[in-house]
């Protein structure tokens, strides 16, 4: 879900499709509204670093780069005004022809200057929307970023690239503990998750925030991204209180040496002692793992597989690896033609799932068949299923997990077909 002042990295603005409107008004005269009537917006990470790109090419009339909250909503009513948008900070547009983009404005330094979140665009029954079966509690659940930028440099990771460099920035606790108040006042929300780099950076700022919840008597479920480095007991059991049920930690792999390659700063032994300890404290863990690094290799994978059959796991992501524009895994592997490997857009169509990126000593099949794989051998467990059904207390429960069952059968036959028709596969 996205909201205008949330937008983290970047904002594709199609405005006037003219030349997508002008053939539908020749196929369909009379039927097709003026271009000028129409608004399209896309939001895409490749063009924070490439916007250029993406209008020489004619894929958007305008691009939008770095923190749209302020400029966006410039954009749009100088269109509508009719004025000229040369002057606009950080908009790439086209002038007589050529590509210019416009200079940079300062990311926003005071974050609870921002106003909340537009959430009555959407509606007042947040409930008709379905989050993912394993990442939610309650209905009516929605997501929330708090923080901006993470102070680490992970090699597959785009953050650092996104707002130039390690710097992070975060709304005050009473920032967030009045927006928490509101969704659920005004909204009906029953659950909140904090979708952030790392969301428990600042430690006392998260024990504002859950003091906050529990002066307030909030009664919200939440859950966020963390970075196994930064939790502690005392934080935990002072988490666990103010609700929250989840927290989903980046692993990545199950093997030291690729944890290196990717200057994850994880040690392997860490975060398996903190997932316990999490764990110990009543909150639930979703492992994020990555499958097809640089230099993965079936052993590396069988060890990744290993780690997340070992922890105790509520659930795990299995991501296929897919060089992300403004991480330096895209620079490394496309270097001085990078800005011409976004051009196609397939490459980014089913991120996390599959790609056309492959590793040096694996085939992108092959890729694809360990990250099944690894999902097979994870969900399937007895001790995986037992560990799913003792965690049901509620209809709600039942029918996420049945959803969950419906998927997982769907993939599952789909594989046993595909091995039926090439065995060798």
């Amino acid at each position: 879900m996205a909201i205008a002042t949330w937008i983290a990295a970047v904002v594709l603005v199609v405005l006037f499709l003219n030349r997508r409107l002008k053939k539908l008004e020749r196929e369909h005269p009379g039927q097709v509204a003026a271009p000028s009537e129409y608004a399209f917006l896309w939001y895409a990470l490749s063009l924070f670093f490439y916007p250029a790109a993406f209008v020489e090419r004619g894929l958007a009339d305008y691009g939008v780069a770095g923190e749209a909250d302020l400029v966006f909503p410039e954009l749009v009513s100088a269109l509508e005004r009719g004025s000229s948008v040369h002057e606009l900070a950080n908009v790439t547009t086209l002038r007589e022809g050529k590509v210019v983009t416009n200079p940079t404005r300062p990311f926003i330094d005071d974050l609870d200057a921002l106003p909340f979140p537009a959430f009555h665009l959407l509606g007042k029954n947040l409930g008709k929307y379905w989050p993912q079966p394993m990442t939610y509690r309650r209905k009516p659940m929605t997501i929330v970023v708090t923080s901006r930028g993470c102070p680490y440099d992970c090699s597959f990771c785009p953050a650092a690239g996104i707002w130039a460099g390690r710097r992070w920035r975060a709304q005050s606790a009473e920032y967030v503990g009045n927006l928490m108040e509101w969704l659920s006042k005004d909204y009906g929300i029953r659950e909140i998750c904090f979708n952030e780099n790392t969301f428990a950076l600042d430690r006392h700022r998260v024990e504002g925030i859950c003091n906050f919840i529990l002066k307030k008597r909030l009664n919200i479920l939440w859950s966020g991204n963390v970075n196994a480095r930064h939790l502690h007991a005392d934080l935990l059991a002072l988490m666990h209180r103010a609700g929250c049920w989840l927290l989903s930690i980046g692993i990545e792999t199950g093997d030291a040496g690729i944890m290196s390659s990717i200057n994850k700063p994880l040690d392997l032994a860490q975060a398996e002692e903190k997932i316990k300890l999490v764990v110990s404290k009543g909150i639930k863990v979703r492992g994020y793992f990555i499958v097809g690094h640089q230099e993965e290799t079936e052993a590396s994978v069988r060890k990744t597989i290993a780690l997340a059959k070992r922890l105790p796991l509520y659930t795990a992501n299995f991501s296929i690896f897919v060089p992300v524009p403004g991480s330096r895994d895209f620079t490394n592997i496309y270097g001085e033609v990078a800005e011409h490997a976004i051009g196609d857009l397939s490459n980014y169509a089913n991120l996390g799932c599959g790609s056309r990126y492959q590793p040096a000593h694996l085939s992108g099949q092959r890729v694809i068949d360990l990250q099944r794989r690894a999902m097979f051998e994870f969900f399937l467990r007895p001790s995986q299923v037992g560990r799913l059904v003792r965690s049901i207390e509620t209809f709600e429960d039942f029918r996420r997990f049945a959803y969950m069952g419906l998927a997982g059968t769907n993939i599952v036959g789909r594989s046993l077909l595909r091995k039926v028709r090439n065995p060798t596969a």
